[in-house]
Protein backbone atom coordinates (compact mmCIF):
# COMPACT_ATOMS: atom_id res chain seq x y z
CA UNK A 1 0.00 0.00 0.00
CA UNK A 2 1.08 3.22 -1.18
CA UNK A 3 0.31 6.43 1.40
CA UNK A 4 0.20 9.67 -0.23
CA UNK A 5 -0.72 11.71 2.62
CA UNK A 6 1.36 11.45 6.20
CA UNK A 7 0.05 13.28 8.98
CA UNK A 8 1.42 13.44 12.78
CA UNK A 9 -0.64 13.72 15.18
CA UNK A 10 -2.15 13.50 19.02
CA UNK A 11 -5.32 11.61 19.87
CA UNK A 12 -6.10 11.45 23.44
CA UNK A 13 -2.59 11.76 24.25
CA UNK A 14 -1.37 8.67 22.07
CA UNK A 15 0.63 9.86 19.05
CA UNK A 16 -0.21 8.71 15.21
CA UNK A 17 -0.25 9.76 11.89
CA UNK A 18 -2.59 8.78 9.03
CA UNK A 19 -2.36 8.49 5.49
CA UNK A 20 -4.26 8.36 2.51
CA UNK A 21 -4.15 5.64 0.09
CA UNK A 22 -4.58 5.17 -3.45
CA UNK A 23 -5.27 1.44 -3.74
CA UNK A 24 -8.17 -0.44 -1.30
CA UNK A 25 -7.14 -2.35 1.79
CA UNK A 26 -9.07 -4.21 4.42
CA UNK A 27 -7.60 -1.92 7.16
CA UNK A 28 -8.90 1.22 5.61
CA UNK A 29 -11.73 3.12 7.70
CA UNK A 30 -15.42 3.76 6.58
CA UNK A 31 -14.44 3.44 3.10
CA UNK A 32 -12.71 7.14 3.06
CA UNK A 33 -9.32 5.93 2.43
CA UNK A 34 -7.71 6.66 5.62
CA UNK A 35 -5.37 4.08 7.68
CA UNK A 36 -5.11 5.32 11.66
CA UNK A 37 -2.32 3.43 13.03
CA UNK A 38 -1.39 4.37 16.69
CA UNK A 39 2.41 3.58 18.00
CA UNK A 40 3.54 4.14 21.73
CA UNK A 41 6.08 7.04 20.85
CA UNK A 42 5.78 9.42 18.41
CA UNK A 43 9.60 8.73 17.23
CA UNK A 44 8.76 5.51 16.04
CA UNK A 45 5.96 7.43 14.10
CA UNK A 46 9.04 8.98 12.13
CA UNK A 47 10.78 6.20 11.99
CA UNK A 48 8.55 4.40 9.98
CA UNK A 49 7.36 7.24 8.23
CA UNK A 50 10.85 8.07 7.23
CA UNK A 51 11.10 4.71 5.66
CA UNK A 52 8.58 5.00 3.64
CA UNK A 53 9.37 8.24 2.17
CA UNK A 54 12.78 6.54 1.81
CA UNK A 55 11.07 3.67 -0.28
CA UNK A 56 9.32 5.71 -2.06
CA UNK A 57 12.33 7.97 -3.23
CA UNK A 58 14.27 4.66 -4.18
CA UNK A 59 11.06 3.47 -6.36
CA UNK A 60 11.54 6.23 -8.81
CA UNK A 61 7.66 7.22 -8.89
CA UNK A 62 5.93 10.47 -8.78
CA UNK A 63 5.47 11.65 -4.59
CA UNK A 64 2.98 14.34 -4.30
CA UNK A 65 2.24 15.41 -0.41
CA UNK A 66 -1.37 16.14 -0.44
CA UNK A 67 -2.67 18.49 2.48
CA UNK A 68 -6.30 17.63 1.97
CA UNK A 69 -7.50 14.80 4.73
CA UNK A 70 -11.29 14.08 6.15
CA UNK A 71 -10.34 14.76 9.94
CA UNK A 72 -8.68 12.36 12.50
CA UNK A 73 -10.72 9.52 12.95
Amino acid sequence: MIPTTIIFGFYRDFPLFLFKSKTKSKNILKNENIKVRCVAHLEQAEFQAKRKFKYRQRSKKTFSLNTEWKGLI
